[in-house]
């Protein structure tokens, strides 16, 4: 009688294992990530990044004891060029690069607008 006690809860027990398995697959196949939408809009910010990505090649070529005043200027011109404060710039930069649906079309047009200005330059 205890045999088939204990056959019917290793069943239950490998069902109700079963189920909350499935149950968890379930959940996370459904799971859709809640973040932040980006403030600064993807135009806006491949520019900045394009004009970001130019001011840090430049940085490698000034002096090392003049390369950190140096960038703290270029920076604050790059966010008073487009209107944007650093905090608003780091928040909107972490929301796009923290997901690969935001970061790899802002990247496409960032390298679309150095190709321009690359064609532009060498006419």
């Amino acid at each position: 009688m205890f045999e088939k006690v204990n056959i019917e809860l290793k069943k239950a027990k490998v069902l109700m294992i079963f189920v909350l398995t499935i149950s968890i697959f379930i959940a996370c196949d459904n799971y859709k990530p809640n973040y932040a939408e980006p403030t600064v809009n993807q135009e806006k910010m491949a520019a900045m990044m394009v004009d970001l990505h130019i001011l840090e090649a430049y940085l490698q070529n000034v002096e090392a004891a003049k390369r950190d005043s140096i960038k703290s200027t270029l920076y604050d011109q790059l966010f008073k060029t487009h209107q944007v404060n650093a905090t608003e710039f780091y928040k909107n930069q972490k929301i796009y690069f923290s997901h690969s649906e935001t970061i790899e079309p802002l990247y496409d047009k960032v390298l679309e607008k150095i190709e321009r200005e690359y064609e532009k330059g060498g006419k």
